[in-house]
């Protein structure tokens, strides 16, 4: 009975090293395939939105946008016009409709239309991510 006893154990050993080598090699993959995103070195932090949504309801987002700026030598980077940038995101709220945004794939779709009209708008602002701090729809 011991000799039985050995082999599952042997075979549940093995069992495991292959899983963990194919577990390396995928993630061995994946980070080599994923292309690297800049990197967030400053974030401007925006007061939240409150929004009529097209076709009814309303929306309460606070986003903060995550930019690749590096700071002045001995200081902070200056500040963007924080004016232009909310009324291009008041613009891409306010064109959204309430139920996509009830989707995790609704908000993420936000989030890249808010940084391609950020991006149209200041391209030299540096944006490299949207933040949602809070996100409350309420649909009509």
């Amino acid at each position: 009975m011991a000799r039985p006893r050995c082999s599952s154990v042997f075979a549940l050993a093995a069992l495991v090293g292959i899983t963990a080598a194919a577990g390396c090699s995928f993630a061995h993959r994946s980070s080599a395939a994923t292309p690297s995103q800049p990197k967030v070195n400053s974030v401007l932090h925006l007061d939240s939105f409150l929004v009529n949504l097209n076709g009814g309801g309303y929306l309460r987002v606070g986003i903060d946008l995550g930019l690749d700026v590096a700071s002045k030598q001995g200081g902070e980077a200056a500040t963007p016009p924080v004016a232009p940038i909310r009324d291009t995101i008041l613009g891409v709220l306010t064109a959204a409709s309430a139920a996509p945004l009830l989707t995790p794939e609704g908000k993420e779709e936000l989030k890249k239309q808010i940084a391609a009209a950020i991006n149209k708008q200041n391209p030299s602002l540096g944006l490299v991510a949207v933040f949602f701090t809070d996100f409350l729809v309420q649909p009509q």
